[in-house]
């Protein structure tokens, strides 16, 4: 039912935990396994779906009996030996094989999913890789828990989502097994095979952040993402108590994410966020922003993709705040303001962007060179251009332009209580609206119609309301 995807995810059921058994020959790339759904009926079924690419498969059994299947574009259709009732609890098992490629995304000129590099898999999914490797209701709308049980050589290393509970050598191979206890869109799910060093640390209340590291970036990782505990501290002041069991990131090899992704409990980072100064420390704020905005609250549709990134490019403007001072925010707004509005007037990005806009799009899914439509409306972004760069820059100065319009008191209460609502499930731009004039008494049809609805810039946000 998604107005942009309507062939993402499937109706008549409710995912509840996926469990993933598979055994990597990452030379070969090489993949055997099997990826089991234990689901709830919401209906009568006498099939269902799920979204699956790439791998030819074995066997598929639900509830332990065989079953037919077909498959066309990437829609699995499951036929079981008898109907399921509606509110009946079942288990779909999906036995495969196969070389596993990238999928390139319907929403964004990248490819997702499942990549093979020179030694290694990067697993990366937003918005709709998933289904590259996994059988799965590949929608934001159908969180579920995950268990990662990934069998490699014994020189790799795995990372996924969750933590580590187990690790079983067995003669010149390793079983690594992660759980994800916390509900999670199926776009978040990733796993990252290479060689990497493991650096722990202890956040605020115990939580416990693990990052991992190409060897030889280990000692310059430790230091760029050094600041990961203090910044969950102000966002948790901001937002609300930090939302999962654990947090942490992987820094890839090689570029393959294309900057980096707020995979849950686990962001994802290509290299070049590690210099050794903390210059891409935005980065690292921005992905942990995402943990409350995109993964605890996740969109509804894939249109309000501006409660993702508009949201985490506004952290980054907050803990420049922290650690810079407002006067800085207001500087960067400013020239974020004034290229925005060069930007709509040619209609790509046409003039050479100051430092800050660069800055901030090295989170970002597309390189800055790629010319993407300017003059966008937010809240509805182009269906083939979701992750356009307007998304990530005018998004973060309508959240600075709504502090300012409803005073720091009021907006900061609505931030904790959207979070406190609509955390573990979905929301969409009128739901945050909705909150947000609740808690500072502002009727805001209006602010919210210029900002993201229209194409022409509004003034730049004038004094912060008292």
């Amino acid at each position: 039912g998604d107005p942009y995807f309507p062939q993402l995810g499937n109706g008549g059921y409710d995912a509840q935990h996926y469990t993933i058994d598979l055994s990597v020959d990452v030379a070969r790339n090489n993949v055997t396994g099997t990826t089991t759904m234990q689901a709830r009926a919401t209906q009568d079924l006498s099939s269902l779906n799920l979204d699956f690419r790439n791998f030819d498969i074995d066997r598929i059994t639900v509830n332990g009996k065989d079953a037919t299947f077909s498959r066309k574009d990437g829609e699995l259709t499951v036929v079981p030996a008898s109907a399921l009732a509606s509110g009946e609890d079942f288990s779909v098992a999906v036995t495969y094989h196969g070389k596993p490629v990238p999928w390139p995304s319907a929403g964004a000129p990248a490819d997702v999913g499942w990549k093979k590099y020179n030694d290694g898999i990067c697993v990366d999914c937003e918005p709709d890789g998933a289904s590259s490797w996994i059988p799965v209701n590949d929608h934001p709308r159908d969180k579920a828990t995950y268990s990662f049980n990934i069998d490699v050589p014994s020189k790799y290393t795995v990372v996924a989502n969750g933590q580590l509970v187990a690790q079983e050598n067995h003669e010149d191979r390793t079983r690594y097994s992660w759980q994800a206890r916390d509900a999670m869109a199926s776009y978040l799910a990733m796993i990252q095979i290479g060689d990497f060093v493991r650096k722990d640390e202890v956040g605020p209340n115990g939580l416990p952040i693990r990052n991992y590291f190409p060897p030889r970036m280990a000692k310059a990782g430790e230091y760029d993402f050094g600041r990961t505990g203090e910044m969950i501290s102000l966002f948790s002041s901001q937002f609300g108590p930090y939302p999962f069991e654990a947090y942490g990131a992987t820094v890839v090899p090689k570029s393959n994410v294309g900057g980096a992704l707020e995979c849950q409990t686990m962001s994802v980072f290509d290299p070049f966020v590690v210099t050794g100064d903390r210059y891409y420390e935005n980065v690292v704020a921005h992905e942990l922003t995402h943990q409350w905005f995109g993964d605890h609250v996740s969109p509804t549709n894939w249109k309000d993709i501006w409660l993702n990134e508009g949201f985490a490019s506004y952290g980054e403007w907050l803990w420049q705040e922290k650690t810079q001072g407002a006067a800085s925010v207001d500087s960067t707004a400013r020239e974020v303001y004034g290229w925005l509005g060069n930007r709509a007037q040619a209609g790509v990005a046409a003039s050479t962007p100051p430092e800050s806009v660069r800055k901030m799009e090295a989170a970002h899914w597309h390189h800055l060179e790629q010319s993407t439509q300017g003059g966008i409306k937010i809240g509805e972004p182009p269906p083939s251009d979701l992750f356009n760069q307007e998304v990530y820059l005018k998004g973060a100065l309508v959240l600075y332009a709504l502090r300012k319009e409803v005073g720091d008191d009021a907006f900061f209460n609505g931030l904790r209580t959207y979070v406190a609502e609509k955390g573990g499930g979905n929301a969409e731009i009128a739901d945050f609206r909705s909150v947000m004039e609740r808690t500072s008494g502002k009727p805001l049809e209006g602010f919210f119609d210029k900002w993201l609805y229209q194409t022409e810039l509004p003034p730049f946000p004038g004094a912060a309301a008292k």
